[in-house]
């Protein structure tokens, strides 16, 4: 039962107790330690308080004797085991209401070990923790002036909060930070790098500090890389597998006689011998067939206890079956339900142990070796003979086997009539238990040595540096210690104990750390390094200044300079003095502004300077001291407010480039646009549309032209072959369209000869005027199926359609023979492209086809083109007569037939005659109807070869 016992009159022994009446600081009497059952304790400050004594706690302002702890009363910060209350780190107290030795009241109802929780400092100050104490500084970047906070403008000690180098130029500081902190100060930690306040005042990646296993008796922290953060039992506790941790049990002697304990893990565990079971190991196992055999032990013979109580029949058997049957003792023999004694030898007379002898009805035994008794019926034990447990007798003292501890039960005698129990085989001795062997594992010596089992026990043999039963920390003992980057080591400079900003370098000095600067920075005379040569200043003692030049310090005489014009500025020895002007003084504070005056010591007034030079390509500024500068500014833009041109400058000079591709659209039907501002047809943007591509031919009543953007082509879309149209012509009939865009009619006799019918009436031209027909010829030409034939000199084909109704001749092609390629003669258009294509456009009617040599005219009686060379005559004939070319796109597929001449020619036959000079032989050929003359072969004197 739970209960409380009122501190009464035994308060008054504990006042004595408390020796608040001599010696104890301040006056206990008026804390109220005069109470009954109170003590009188000392405050740091000098002052005393009144506690409950150890083992009691204060319930309704008395002092109570504790008792278990109930469900709840441990508070918010422990838990209860029923018998006691078990604090969350941190916190103590019978009831977990006390913070702990080396915490404190956090100000937010918990308890912590930080000196700075609760803040003790102003709003704007922080709290940093130094020589075991709070002290209140301004926030890092800042220094205190007359107890404000003010901006650093030259680097101080706490300027990067003492986790970085600092830097000042211009009265403005910076901090390059230390590994693991951050912000401009270096007064944060790097979240970015993955670092987090670790509770203690430093920056750690590690995720167990601040340690978060706060719960009772589990503060044992990991982090798993599977399942994150683990907490554990602290030593000398155990999972209680409800949530909790309980403490370790240890052997307390309640597995009794016949069990062995163990209590490894915390828990204590009874192995109870062979026969026994129970949680103590009082029972017999009846599961494993073992009973009470009568004598204070378990066995699994049914005739233990002795079931056979009826005189002279004791002996029990067991038969196959497990039942059990009562013979008559040895030397006696069954006679009618009855137990006699032997009067003549029999099987049992002497127990099967011993030799029979039956004289005058007595029967007597000689018995075997170990055998006693009359009827031998009993172990020799004057001879040291025992029961073997199996029906025999034996001086084998492992027999019956007497090790029945679990897994013990190999016997050997120990030489002086007893017997030594060992471990059963693949166990081994673990205290006063036998455990199964180990076996070693990678991580067996957490990878720090070499894993053997002697004995079935893991055993490790730890490398250099490492000791402790798995090699799990650093051998103190030969002088290594934690290097911090999980290694052991000697080195008194791991981890490096140099923390100052630009004071890391360490070194061993009789096996102590000597710490100095790192390279580049000296000892400020504070305590700090620096790179500042006047720190400390070498030129105070002169009265002169300090300052760095090329990395030495240089004493000197300052240049007294307030920067204002209107005073007198010397160094009278010991500083500066700044004398004012007179008022109206004439001045200058920059080249930027013009007639400047003195007031009140203040030079000011006067007119801006207007350094605009108006070229769009310079930047216009003022410099206080030179005056205007128009500096030439590439990066400019001298925008003409013309779309398409590209404006830029260049070495001061404005440029404005056209560009086409602002104008362009990328379709190849509407033209090309260019950028040409100038032209009179430009747009608001400056571009001009030119080449806008035309159709082929024209359209016809028998098809259309469209214009294709993606594969840059006109397209005829005609009317299918057959399809009724007027080809305009009255001297044809049976008007239609071929299928390729044209429309032909038969032609009528009125197409011949003397030209067309006469009219048998007029048409008015109407508003619209007179709209002409085109017919569109489309075709290739080709000489002799475009075979090639040797070169001809200067001469060249023209072919034209003659009009049949009205004579006038159009130019179709021409061979050029003069321009022989190695190859074949080039089929060349009249603008000479050589394109081997007819496209040329004419009148629908009636044509012929005519085959001229040397003449480009345009009609019959004229040479436009010059007159015939030498003695070259015109020629003409008709290559095809009767072409009809209707309105539309006509086809005209015309191959030249060319006369084979092949043979030799040779000179006498071949022979040889001496070179005859600049003399040559040309050979020709005349055509007798057309007299043109076609070149053959040529024999040049004038370049004999030898042969």
């Amino acid at each position: 039962m739970r209960y409380r016992t009122l501190l009464g009159l035994l308060g008054l022994a504990f006042i004595v107790l408390a020796g608040c009446g001599e010696g104890a600081p301040g006056d206990c009497t008026i804390e109220g330690c005069a109470d009954p059952g109170r003590i009188c304790l000392a405050n740091d400050d000098g002052s005393a308080r009144c506690e409950c004594p150890e083992g009691t706690l204060e319930e309704a302002g008395e002092c109570v004797a504790l008792g278990d702890c109930m469900e709840g009363e441990c508070g918010a910060h422990g838990t209860c085991d029923g018998a006691q209350c078990f604090c969350e780190a941190g916190f103590a107290g019978p009831r977990c209401e006390l913070c702990d030795a080396g915490f404190h009241d956090d100000g937010a109802g918990g308890c912590s070990d930080d000196l700075c929780a609760p803040d003790p400092c102003d709003l704007g100050r922080r709290c940093v923790v130094a020589d075991g104490a709070p002290q209140c500084l301004c926030p890092a970047g800042q220094h205190d002036e007359g107890g404000t906070c003010l901006p650093d403008t030259t680097c101080m000690a706490e300027t990067c909060a003492g986790h970085g180098a600092c830097e000042d130029v211009s009265g403005s500081v910076s901090c390059t930070c230390d590994a693991g902190w951050g912000g401009t100060f270096c007064d944060t930690c790097d979240e970015a790098g993955g670092y987090h306040d670790d509770g203690a005042g430093a920056c750690t990646t590690d995720a167990c500090l601040p340690n978060p296993c706060t719960g009772p008796n589990r503060t044992v922290c990991a982090d798993d890389p599977v399942e994150g953060i683990v907490c554990a039992c602290d030593s000398g506790f155990h999972d209680d597998g409800a949530g909790g941790c309980a403490m370790d049990e240890v052997c307390d002697g309640r597995c009794g006689t016949h069990g062995t304990c163990t209590d490894t893990g915390g828990v204590v565990l009874c192995a109870c011998d062979l026969g026994w079971t129970g949680g103590t190991c009082d029972g017999c196992d009846a599961a494993g067939g073992y009973h009470d055999d009568g004598a204070g032990a378990c066995t699994t013979d049914a005739c233990l206890p002795n079931p056979c109580t009826e005189s002279l029949r004791s002996v029990c058997s067991v038969d196959a079956g497990g039942m059990t049957s009562c013979a008559c003792d040895p030397g006696h023999h069954d006679e009618a339900g009855a137990c006699a004694v032997d009067e003549a030898c029999t099987t049992t007379s002497c127990n099967a142990h011993g030799a029979c002898e039956s004289t005058g009805g007595v029967v007597s035994c000689t018995c075997d070796g170990g055998w006693a008794g009359a009827y031998c019926g009993g172990c020799d034990t004057g001879m040291g003979y025992h029961d073997d447990g199996a029906g025999g007798c034996t001086t084998d003292v492992c027999l019956p086997n007497p090790c029945t501890s679990a897994n013990r039960g190999v016997c050997t005698p120990d030489g002086g009539g007893g017997v030594a129990c060992a471990c059963d085989p693949g166990h081994h001795e673990d205290g006063a238990a036998c455990v199964i062997d180990e076996a070693c594992t990678a991580t067996s010596c957490n990878g720090r040595g070499t894993c053997s089992t002697p004995g079935g026990v893991v055993s490790c043999a730890c490398a250099l540096g490492w000791a402790g039963v798995y090699c799990g920390m650093c051998d103190v003992a030969a002088g290594y210690h934690d290097d911090g980057a999980g290694g052991c080591t000697t080195d008194v400079c791991l981890p490096n104990p140099c923390t100052i900003p630009n004071g890391s370098l360490c070194s061993d000095v009789s096996g102590s750390p000597l710490c100095a600067c790192d390279a580049g920075y000296h000892d400020d005379g504070v305590g700090g390094c620096t790179t500042d040569v006047c720190v400390p200043d070498p030129c105070a003692s002169s009265g002169r200044l300090c300052r760095d030049s090329g990395g030495t310090a240089e004493c000197y005489i300052p240049v007294c300079d307030d920067g204002e014009p209107c005073t007198d500025d010397i160094f009278d020895g010991s500083g500066c003095v700044f004398t004012s002007l007179m008022d109206g003084t004439s001045c200058s504070t920059t080249l930027c502004i013009s007639n400047q005056t003195c007031t009140s010591a203040v030079c000011g007034g006067g007119a801006v300077e207007d350094c605009d030079d108006t070229n769009p390509c310079t930047d216009d500024s003022c410099d206080a001291l030179t005056g205007c500068d128009n500096a030439p500014d590439d990066s400019n833009v001298p925008d003409d407010a013309i779309a398409c041109t590209v404006d830029s400058c260049s070495g001061g000079v404005a440029s404005n480039a056209l560009d086409d591709s602002a104008c362009t659209d990328g379709l190849y039907c509407t033209g090309d646009e260019v950028c040409a501002p100038i032209d009179p047809l430009a747009g608001a943007g400056g571009c001009v549309t030119r080449d806008v591509p035309r159709a082929p031919g024209p359209d016809g009543p028998c098809g259309t032209w469209a214009c294709d953007d993606g594969s840059r082509a006109w397209t005829l879309n005609a009317l299918a072959a057959g399809s009724l149209c007027d080809d305009g012509l009255v001297c044809t009939t049976e008007d239609a369209c071929t299928g390729a865009g044209a429309c032909l009619g038969a032609p009528t006799a009125l197409c011949g000869g003397d030209g067309p019918a006469p009219c048998t009436g007029t048409t008015p031209f109407g508003a619209g005027g007179v709209d002409i027909p085109r017919a569109s010829v489309r075709g290739t030409l080709t000489f002799d199926a475009g075979v090639a034939i040797e070169s001809g000199g200067e001469d060249e084909v023209n072919l034209w359609l003659q009009n049949q109704a009205t004579g006038s001749l159009v130019h179709l092609e021409q061979i050029d023979f003069g321009s022989w390629d190695g190859s074949q003669y080039p089929v060349r258009s009249w603008d000479f492209r050589d394109d081997r294509v007819i496209d040329l456009d004419v009148l629908p009617g009636t044509y012929d086809v005519i085959y001229r040599r040397f003449w480009s005219s345009g009609n019959a009686d004229r040479d436009w083109g010059g007159g015939p060379d030498g003695s070259y005559p015109f020629g003409s004939h008709v290559l095809r007569r009767d072409l009809v070319l209707g309105p539309g796109t006509n086809a005209l597929d015309l191959d030249i037939p060319a006369a084979r001449v092949s043979g030799a020619m040779t000179f006498a036959g071949g022979a040889a005659v001496p070179s005859l000079s600049e003399d040559e032989v040309n050979l020709w050929l005349r055509d007798q109807a057309t007299g043109s003359l076609v070149h053959l072969e040529q024999i040049d004197f004038g370049s004999w070869d030898g042969s």
